[in-house]
């Protein structure tokens, strides 16, 4: 994962992540995502949204946190 953006929309929580390729994203939630949802009795919620977005650019200004 390249990036990571968290925030809130309305009442909605809104998760950006930009991945460095397909292939990236979905080894992650096969490997990880999933297997850890699975061992905590969860799953992905029918209300989530999966949108993919071929990023021409993106520029960091800065590193850490932020809020």
């Amino acid at each position: 994962m390249l990036a990571a953006l968290i925030g809130q929309v309305d009442s909605d929580q809104w998760i950006i992540e930009v991945w460095a390729s397909q292939a990236d994203h979905d080894r992650f939630v096969t490997e990880r995502l999933h297997p850890a949802l699975h061992r905590a009795g969860r799953r992905l919620g029918d209300s989530m949204t999966h949108l993919v977005v071929d990023i021409q650019g993106l520029y960091l200004t800065g590193s850490g946190e932020i809020g």
